[in-house]
């Protein structure tokens, strides 16, 4: 006996998101339809015809087919969201994946539209808030049949725009099928969240080379998990045999193994202007005297969140120790390396907003290098020793891959 032969009573219920409401919607074509059968009607009535009576009753029956049999489909219809890309960064796309499960024994589901809903409400008009609409498009994917008892896996792709938190709640799942002349609905809510990180630059490599020279002038240290060589050492108990130097041995008379090493990364610290454009304008007057004309703006802001992940993420993959910090909030991320610090100091740039006071410098070692993103702006007295690195100039960024720039009108130029 095979699952499709044991009733539906009998059967464990599908896991998915419960509905939160069914909803039918008249479109314009629709409204003329039925006005079109209020005029066969009192037609038919005052005239006595036949044939506007046949004609009453066809169009009667084309809205109870488009309006009643139609709706029984998606009464049946589930539906499960799985976030394929959790984290992903601004300008990539966002892959999500919905399982559509027909419980229904007899009806079939054509024509479904899946889409997310920013603001879906329930029928006693609670609301369910999902916050992607500000991190990308509207998800939206299309399935064309799904049989009774049937599950089918569909996927929706869009761009991500924006770094932050995106949330998604309701889900909607729509049909016009047959005539097109209402259209049917079911909702269903199921929170879900994901990390849109900044957006990656291509930047010169004027910047992105200093990390790998300063990594490759240090010294090197002993490590049994090193991959370099760094000497022979006499033959110890416990040594693998892998790491035999047989030809050194043999001219030696003695057992002699290869001692590897590695380099330690160099540690960056990289200090990212996050104050308020009012906060940046009063700072410079008191030092610099700068004009309130080249105050930044929120897009070179988001400029320079970005630039700063980028610089992170090179200096990350030349094998530096990368630590965040911020004019308004000091140290954020202290430097370290791997898969999990990266994750951590870009969850932290993607949720970053701009602050107001001024912190306390970092405390910087020998040896360390740090680098002050801005865009336009001198760095306070704190960051002085940071090498300062202007986001709105051309030739920090590798010219095959320019992105669009901000100009001192506020426009991309």
């Amino acid at each position: 006996m095979t699952l499709n032969d044991v009733p539906s009573f009998f059967r464990s219920k599908p896991e998915g998101a419960p509905v939160i409401a069914r909803r039918y919607h008249f479109s314009l074509a629709g409204l003329a339809y039925a006005l079109t059968t209020a005029v066969l009607v009192i037609g038919a009535i005052n005239g006595q015809n036949n044939l506007l009576f046949w004609l009453f009753g066809l169009a009667v029956a084309g809205l109870v087919i488009s309006g009643i049999l139609s709706g029984w489909s998606l009464m049946g219809i589930r539906v499960t969201r799985e976030m394929l890309t959790p984290k992903v960064h601004a300008g990539e796309d966002v892959r999500i994946r919905y399982r559509i499960t027909n419980r229904n024994l007899v009806f079939p589901a054509f024509a479904l539209t899946i889409e997310e809903m920013p603001d879906a409400r329930s029928w006693f008009g609670k609301k369910f808030p999902a916050s992607f609409a500000a991190f990308m498009q509207t998800p939206v994917t299309y399935v064309g049949y799904v049989g009774p008892r049937r599950t089918v896996v569909v996927e929706a792709t869009t761009r991500a725009t924006a770094r932050g938190e995106a949330t998604f709640n309701g889900v909607r799942v729509a049909s016009t099928f047959p005539i097109g002349l209402t259209r049917k609905s079911v909702t269903f809510a199921k929170l879900a969240s994901m990390t849109i990180w900044p957006a990656k630059f291509s930047l010169a490599k004027t910047l992105t080379r200093e990390g790998v020279e300063g990594r490759a002038t240090q010294r090197l240290r002993p490590s049994a998990t090193g991959d370099e060589f760094f000497a022979l050492r006499e033959f110890q108990p416990g040594d693998s045999i892998r790491s035999v130097a047989w030809r050194a041995s043999a001219r030696a008379d003695r057992p002699l193994v290869r001692s590897k090493a590695v380099r330690p990364g160099q540690r960056v610290w990289i200090v990212l202007d996050d104050r308020e454009a009012d906060d940046r304008a009063t700072g410079d007057r008191a030092s610099n005297e700068q004009s309130t004309s080249n105050r930044p703006s929120n897009t070179d802001l988001e400029r320079s969140i970005a630039f700063a992940a980028s610089l992170a993420n090179d200096f990350m993959n030349a094998g530096s120790d990368v630590g965040i910090a911020t004019v308004s909030r000091g140290s954020l991320i202290v430097p370290a390396a791997g898969d999990r610090h990266r994750v951590r100091l870009l969850d932290a740039l993607a949720g970053l907003t701009p602050g107001e006071q001024s912190a306390s410098p970092i405390r910087t070692h020998v040896g360390e290098r740090s680098f002050f993103i801005h865009a336009g702006d001198a760095a306070p007295a704190a960051f002085s020793r940071a090498r300062a690195v202007d986001v709105r100039v051309a030739t920090n960024y590798d010219p095959a891959l320019l992105p669009m720039l901000p100009s001192d009108d506020g426009a991309d130029a």
